[in-house]
């Protein structure tokens, strides 16, 4: 052994001792200790790769300003610790969320192997790690998502009220990061129906517990937007509907309008953004109709519609409010007269998530650059620069030159499987298992959070890629699960015919 060699090797061996010593001492807890070690190495690691300064992107600033448009959980992050310190914390609290995680699922039965591997899955993605990095939502997102999945994990467990009140409350501040979170009511309804055979009060409290402390909560953060942004205060609902509405085919409504500034919209969905929807539908094939639907979606969410929202907003004397309030109600009236084509849009989104763009496959690129040079000029082509993809001109940007992966298409089968166990047990009103009924849950938090992002916004990979713990979660403890129903049968066979042996020796015999 060489002397440089030696320090690694004594580090090795007093890692070894400490840890047989601690076996020792605490029995009980030894398993605890490894997944705070983990979580401890996890953030120090995270840290030390930290840029010098947080990553800033095209979002970020409405998050430090506190844009109207914004839900409060992030900024008042921002506000209390500042952007430096929040790229600190937020691997600190991720990864603590993550051993937290790793205990309820120990606890529940899911074994230490499998609940390490848990951990070790939602600490290596290269997808998800840049995010503690950045001034974005990701990061606090997956933490609180993470945190509420323990005690869901808890509540499975030992059905009791209070773990339920402390899931809401969990739930309730996910929507303060994330709209998105909404989406997770009608999870904690299900979690309650799931268990009611088995709970020792009236379900109704359970549901109560369930869903009235994150009702508070949501309303406590439109509350103080309210009160912070005073009469400016609004949202994104308005601008994503009707966007939505100008990627779909509907019955003209403009000509019976009576409202001049209502009709000057409708005619803009009808006539103006025509041309968008006669591109898409020209496309010679799904993939590349899927590839450019998000950009086209996005660019009449903001770019393609500059000019609409000064004419509003200088002829028409209308606040930004007003005018997201006129698009909403001019998007639903739309989107009411052709429901069937705005679910097929959901639809296209939904898919999105859960699969590359085909644009990213460099089988693809030549065909996809052939289309859009025989369609110059494109509809709004200076609003909409993302559109023209720019992977054979920056050889850095390796992911577009991957092909789709079968891989999230797999994962999606398995949480669609699982979503669709939990509407069973919610119905039957029990559970196997803490494990079954754990990753019934997680996968409907999963699909609960797409469906609805697939119905108010746009279907980027971003989206899903904070779901990966959750994702996760369902494979692990679906896993865990049918592995006790093949296993258990199997040993208490064994264990008979052990029992047994002279009743063995007859049979065969005979």
């Amino acid at each position: 052994m060489s002397f440089k060699a030696l320090p690694f090797r004594i580090a090795r061996d007093e890692s070894k001792r400490m840890l047989h010593l601690a076996r020792e001492a605490w029995p009980g807890h030894y398993p605890v200790l490894i997944m705070g070690a983990a979580a401890m190495v996890y953030a120090i690691h995270q840290i030390m790769r930290l840029p010098l300064s947080p990553i800033l992107e095209p979002d970020s600033e409405t998050y430090l300003t506190f844009h109207p448009v914004r839900t409060a959980g992030y900024p008042l992050f921002l506000k209390l610790f500042g952007a430096e310190t929040a790229i600190i914390l937020q691997p600190c609290l991720y990864a603590g969320a993550l051993a937290w995680l790793g205990i309820m699922a120990w606890r529940s039965g899911l074994g230490l192997i499998l609940t390490l591997t848990l951990m070790l899955l939602a600490m290596t993605n290269r997808v998800v790690n840049p995010y503690h990095a950045e001034i974005m939502t990701e990061s606090l997102f997956m933490t609180l998502l993470v945190a509420y999945l323990a005690l869901v994990i808890r509540y499975c467990r030992r059905p009791d009220w209070r773990w339920a009140a402390a899931a809401s409350v969990m739930g309730g501040l996910v929507t303060t990061v994330k709209p998105s979170g909404y989406a997770l009511l009608p999870v904690l309804a299900l979690m309650v129906l799931m268990v009611r055979g088995e709970l020792q009060t009236a379900v109704w409290k359970h549901l109560a517990a369930a869903l009235i402390p994150m009702l508070l909560v949501m309303a406590a953060e439109r509350g103080y937007s309210r009160h912070h942004h005073g009469s400016q205060a609004t949202s994104l609902t308005g601008i994503h509907f009707f966007a939505k509405a100008g990627m779909i085919d509907a019955p003209a409504q403009a000509a019976t309008e009576n409202d001049p500034w209502r009709k000057r919209l409708l005619t803009a969905l009808e006539e103006d953004f025509a041309p968008i929807r006669q591109f898409l539908r020209q496309a010679p094939d799904s993939g590349l109709r899927t590839a450019m639907v998000n950009d086209y979606e996005t660019c009449l969410e903001y770019a393609c519609v500059k000019a609409l929202r000064a004419t509003l907003r200088q002829a028409a004397q209308l606040s930004p409010p007003e005018i997201n309030a006129l698009l909403l109600a001019v998007g639903l009236q739309r989107i009411a007269g052709a429901p069937l084509e705005y679910l097929g849009l959901s639809w296209m989104h939904y898919r999105m998530m859960w699969s590359e763009f085909v644009r990213y496959n460099p089988r693809y690129l030549p065909e996809y650059h052939d289309y859009i040079a025989a369609h110059r000029p494109l509809p709004f082509e200076t609003d909409v620069p993302n559109l023209i993809p720019t992977a054979l001109d920056n050889p850095l940007d390796t992911r577009a030159l991957q092909a789709p992966q079968p891989l999230p298409m797999l994962i999606g089968g398995w949480v669609s499987a699982f979503s669709l166990l939990g509407l069973a047990f919610a119905w039957q009103g029990r559970i196997p298992s803490p494990l079954a009924g754990s990753a019934a849950l997680s996968g409907l938090t999963v699909q609960g959070v797409l469906v609805l992002t697939a119905l108010v916004g746009v279907g980027i990979p971003r989206y899903i890629a904070v779901l990966w713990p959750a994702m996760m979660m369902t494979l692990l403890f679906g896993a865990g699960w049918l592995g006790t129903l093949w296993l258990f049968p199997r040993l208490d066979n064994a264990q008979w015919r052990l029992a047994s042996p002279a009743k063995g020796r007859d049979t065969a015999e005979s």
